[in-house]
């Protein structure tokens, strides 16, 4: 009788998914003020409900799945999920929870008509699903958001950003890469003056932690302190990264200035997500040599043109932002595939390439678009520079 060896496992094994998500505030707002003489809440969500939706985004280091992702499916609920579900959000009074048919209330999103009581926070969780394409798996992600309630009174102090809380940019159109966005505090309805504001600046990673923002990161891609103080204006350089969230807070001081935030109400958040249209395309055509010499000995040359459902870019802007590879193959069999040039054209004679005059060539542009600029290093990982110390960078593309 034979022998049978013990068993073993073959599975696929997948590197981890860096994640960048949040709940995305729709319309409306998390932070409500009661007035005690009017008995009134500003804003009333029972007039001006606050909607909101979770976002997901993954950075795949086997660029199989990247971007942002489409929900799968979400839960929402009063406080940190328990166990029996009691505390699950259903549509009724209070809430209402989008099913995709009606217009701004996106697919999941849930809907807040209840008002926070006065004096009190409220927190609200959800758990969102996205699907792991590389191993058909469903992904939990957990968030939270909170909502606050203040009695009104002359001397409340508010945080404002003069931005747009989701800033989409596309390399393709972009002409202006350094942005800024100044925070400001208020005190009621007057700002308060520069000399009693603090003001902190944060990013976000993709484990959700927040991470401060330093004077070595200034000379990079976020400018946001002077002499070790953080300003009120943050100038960013969007061609650095591919997405990022910045968080700014404050505090209002007379006297000596806090070296760190007091009151965890008074932040700001706004989204930077730099990325080509999912829409783009590239052609190639020919621009020379539609008639061969029987030796191959004519120029032969070709273009790519590059354009989205919107437009035909122009080609300055393709040599800027996309990597054209131009490859040829002969169609003898056993031919190997050749790089013959760069560019957005080239041109080339087949006989001075070693091409076979009796048999074709397939000409092919591989084109690649821009993903985002990288810092140069040395084989130690050090940065490297120019003459003027200036460090050196240079794009990626995908």
């Amino acid at each position: 009788m034979g022998m049978i060896t013990q068993t073993d496992s073959v599975r696929v094994k997948v590197g981890n998914l860096s994640l960048l998500s949040g709940i995305r505030i729709i319309s409306g707002n998390v932070v409500q003020a009661y007035d005690n003489d009017k008995n009134e809440w500003e804003p009333d969500r029972s007039l001006v409900p606050l909607v909101m939706l979770p976002y997901i985004e993954v950075s795949d280091p086997e660029n199989v799945q990247g971007g942002a992702q489409a929900l799968t499916g979400v839960e929402w609920y009063e406080g940190v999920p328990k166990k029996d579900f009691g505390n699950r959000i259903v549509a009724g009074k209070d809430y209402k929870i989008g099913d995709g048919t009606e217009s701004g209330i996106p697919k999941y999103a849930l809907v807040v008509m209840k008002n926070t009581p006065a004096g009190t926070a409220e927190d609200i969780y959800c758990i969102a699903k996205f699907t792991d394409s590389r191993v058909g798996q469903t992904r939990n992600v957990t968030l939270s958001v909170t909502l606050r309630a203040s009695k009104y009174e002359a001397s409340n102090y508010t945080l404002r950003l003069d931005c747009p809380i989701d800033v989409e940019i596309d390399p393709m159109r972009e002409t202006q890469w350094l942005r800024t966005a100044t925070a400001q505090l208020y005190c009621g309805k007057k700002a308060v003056d520069d000399a009693h504001a603090a003001y902190w600046w944060q990013t976000r990673e993709g484990n959700g932690e927040w991470t401060d923002i330093t004077a070595d990161d200034g000379k990079l891609w976020a400018d946001c302190m002077a002499n070790g103080v953080y300003k009120k204006t943050l100038t960013y350089d969007a061609k650095m990264f591919e997405g990022v969230i910045f968080r700014v807070r404050a505090a209002y001081y007379d006297g000596k200035r806090p070296t760190q935030p007091t009151d965890a109400a008074l932040k700001a958040e706004f989204m930077v997500n730099v990325r080509v249209r999912d829409s783009i395309t590239a052609e190639m055509y020919k621009t020379k040599g539609l008639k061969m010499a029987y030796d191959f000995s004519d120029n032969v040359g070709f273009k790519v043109r590059v354009f989205d459902n919107a437009k035909e870019f122009d080609d300055d802007k393709v040599a800027e932002m996309t990597q054209v590879i131009w490859k040829a193959k002969s169609r003898k069999a056993g031919s190997q595939q050749v790089t013959l040039d760069s560019g957005v054209d080239m041109a080339f004679v087949p006989k001075d390439k070693g091409f076979d005059k009796a048999y074709g060539v397939d000409v092919m542009a591989e084109v690649k678009t821009y993903k985002k600029h990288v810092i140069l290093t040395d084989d130690d990982g050090k940065y490297l520079t120019d003459d003027d110390g200036n460090v050196l960078i240079a794009p990626i593309f995908e």
